[in-house]
């Protein structure tokens, strides 16, 4: 029998659409809430036919009864359709983004099945995931390499990042423009974690916590660490 950490490392978010031929590959921490948002437009009329709006954004994420379809990796990697993307973020705020989201402010209760305490320190969280295997790690610490590769295929034709997500979201509402006549709607940073972690600085054992624990991901997409305390 699998234990809890084991299901919690093979769960995975990768929205898909046979019928318009795309997935979208959801990282946590990486404005997924605001791209699915946008993607609704692939969904209507549909989702409007099936209640309002605001009740159908709160199921954004929801895989059971929620407003896409998904798929697990090992179907993507199978069988994938004409056009995979995602967006990634700098691993050092996504990982600040999760601990002040699901640690200090709302302990996000999965966690507790790796000793993982609500408001424990940024430090002390570190040091637990970093003895974490990425096929044990839930998604919201899992790397996002991980998250994006399956038996050493890297999934996504077309990687955003956060930082310019602004202006990058225009790649993907070009495709489903010329390609499926639909008008997404722009999107823009809403998060606003990193603003803060830019102010608080991070001390040089987290940056170097962080820096061994994600050292591939790091590497592979060039992302650099923040400035340290003063």
């Amino acid at each position: 029998m699998s234990t809890s950490k084991e299901r919690l490392g093979k769960f995975n978010s990768i929205v898909i659409d046979r019928n318009l031929s795309f997935a979208y590959i959801s990282v946590p921490k990486a404005a997924n809430t605001s791209i699915k948002e946008s993607l609704l437009a692939t969904r209507i009329p549909q989702i409007l036919l099936s209640g309002d709006r605001d009740e159908i954004v709160k199921k954004l994420h929801k895989q059971k009864d929620g407003v896409f379809f998904f798929c697990k990796k090992e179907e993507l990697y199978s069988n994938p359709p004409s056009f995979v993307f995602t967006a990634v973020r700098n691993t050092w705020e996504r990982i600040y983004s999760c601990y002040k989201n699901k640690i200090y402010h709302n302990f996000h209760e999965p966690f507790a099945h790796y000793d993982l305490k609500h408001k424990m320190s940024f430090e002390d969280f570190l040091l637990v995931i970093s003895e974490i295997k990425d096929a044990d790690a839930e998604i919201h610490f899992r790397s996002q390499y991980h998250i994006l590769t399956h038996k050493g295929c890297f999934l996504p034709d077309v990687v955003l990042r956060v930082e310019r997500l602004e202006t990058q979201w225009e790649i993907v509402r070009t495709y489903f423009s010329r390609t499926h006549g639909i008008n997404l709607s722009k999107v823009g940073r809403l998060n606003t974690t990193s603003n803060q972690a830019a102010t608080e600085g991070f001390s040089s054992k987290a940056i170097d916590l962080i820096g061994d624990r994600y050292s591939k991901e790091i590497s592979f997409f060039g992302f650099q660490p923040p400035p340290q305390q003063n």
